[in-house]
């Protein structure tokens, strides 16, 4: 009788259900954040800063030009790759100067580190001048900016990056990447990109931003420099063989709390005030919509 009461103790302790798991934490929700949906290499070539893109079955090196309005391409590289090129024509802005252009209408697409951006406002321009270097076009990084994309051209790490998300999540992600730099307002005009310089001792002038200009110009005045009437530097122009000024060096230029001593401009009679690659190389240009964009100097 003893016997069979341990069997039958024994029996009903194997069944017992074993305990309840523990209930699993659900995942934290994750926090929203900017993302990079496009990056492409910068390259410095004579100067200019380019990147290598495809528009339909035709490649070419494009210059990266704030003091462009509109997305430019040559008329011969238009042609080229049967982009649909109007009989309309209109007045912009290419290179920092006033040009009469004709319209690129439908969808333009640029190709580049395997991804895809679709272009708006693309227009042809008739020139010789960038073919020979094997420029096909200007890429206006201002026209490439959304409601909630940000263009951030970092000349010091070579790259070309659209980051997406709204202002706050943007500033985020470029406080994680560039620190506490210090960040100096822009203005915008007319859809280029404007800064106040300081020459030394002469004081502030508003400067336009070109990142296709090789170099840096200002007033001949402010510079103290003679201009004489047949006097060009060469190499100072994506656009032209040479540029009508003079090179000289400056005390300093400051922008914002940033000081680069010792720079050479070119003095120029005419003509907006430019900050060039020369100096912007050393920078990072973030570029929004509407009035928002910064630059960072380091």
């Amino acid at each position: 009788m003893r016997i069979a009461t341990l069997a039958l103790g024994f029996a009903v302790t194997s069944c017992a259900s074993p305990p309840p798991p523990a209930p699993v934490a659900a995942p934290a929700p994750e926090e929203p954040a900017a993302r990079v949906v496009w990056s492409v290499p910068i390259v410095m070539e004579n100067g200019v800063p380019v990147i290598t893109a495809q528009i339909r079955d035709g490649e070419t090196k494009f210059a990266i030009a704030t003091g462009t309005s509109n997305h430019t391409l040559t008329k011969s590289f238009a042609t080229a790759v049967r982009a649909p090129v109007s009989a309309t024509r209109q007045s912009t802005t290419v290179n920092g100067v006033a040009a009469d252009v004709e319209t690129v209408e439908g969808v333009v697409s640029i190709k580049a580190a395997n991804a895809e951006w679709r272009l708006q406002k693309v227009v042809a321009l008739e020139t010789d001048a960038l073919d020979p270097r094997g420029i096909g076009g200007l890429l206006s990084p201002q026209a490439l900016a959304t409601n909630t994309t940000t263009v951030v051209l970092d000349f010091k790490s070579g790259a070309l990056t659209l980051v997406e998300g709204d202002a706050a999540l943007f500033a985020t992600w470029f406080a994680g990447k560039f620190g506490d730099a210090q960040k100096l307002s822009l203005q915008r005009a007319a859809g280029l990109i404007y800064v106040d310089a300081k020459l030394g001792s002469a004081g502030a002038q508003r400067a336009k931003l070109d990142t296709a200009s090789p170099r840096s110009r200002f007033a001949a005045d402010a510079l103290g420099v003679k201009v004489g009437a047949d006097a060009c530097v060469d190499g100072a122009d994506l656009m032209a063989a040479c540029l009508p000024g003079a090179a000289t060096s400056i005390e300093a230029l400051a922008l914002g709390s940033t000081t680069f001593p010792g720079w050479e401009a070119v003095g120029i009679v005419s003509g907006d005030p430019t900050v060039g690659a020369d100096i912007l190389s050393n920078c990072v240009i973030a570029i929004g919509v509407g009035n928002d964009a910064h630059l960072v100097c380091r």
